[in-house]
């Protein structure tokens, strides 16, 4: 099988796109091989061979798509950056991380605020109800407390009595005196 020759311009569109959308989705796009790509892209970003001067491989059996002559040549890519400039970045990122937490906790605070005066608003409405009775509410009692009332309820119970029988004798005294 015969190697295919790619111009300038195709290999500038291809390494356009392989910057676009990477080297194997390119490659499958442009049905070029990704070691191909890989090797234009290498060249291209290393300047040891420059995209515009490279030697033609071979000569093509079939023609390339005449839509790619149209791309925009490719630039080499510069590699790391220089400190000052990461610098730079690092705290512009920052101040805008810092600015998201400022923005979320002013949020936040509005939102602890709303929910501190709804609460605020229901106890003052429940302080302005009329209190219910206390028979609605059932009261418990220990064990020790109810054996207490239950023996004071005797008690009261044989007072009851006494008094009911005092109460006779007071009402026969009476009959007698006014008779």
């Amino acid at each position: 099988m015969a190697k295919k020759t790619y111009t300038e311009e195709q290999k500038a569109a291809a390494l356009a796109k392989v910057a676009e959308i990477g080297v194997t989705k390119a490659s499958k796009e442009l049905s070029i091989s990704a070691a191909t790509l890989n090797s234009w892209k290498k060249a291209a970003a290393t300047a040891e061979v420059p995209v515009e001067k490279a030697a033609p491989v071979a000569e093509a059996t079939e023609a390339e798509p005449a839509k790619q002559e149209d791309a925009p040549k490719a630039a080499p890519k510069k590699r790391g950056r220089k400190p000052k400039e990461v610098l730079k970045d690092t705290k512009a990122a920052v101040k805008k991380t810092a600015k998201k937490v400022t923005d979320k906790a002013a949020e936040v605070k509005k939102t602890a605020v709303k929910k501190a005066e709804t609460k605020k608003a229901a106890a003052e409405k429940k302080l302005e109800e009329p209190k219910k009775p206390a028979t609605d509410k059932p009261v418990l009692l220990t064990l020790a407390k109810q054996e207490k009332l239950i023996a004071d309820n005797a008690t009261l119970k044989a007072e009851n009595a006494t008094m009911k029988s005092e109460i006779a004798k007071l009402k026969k005294a009476i009959a007698e005196l006014t008779k």
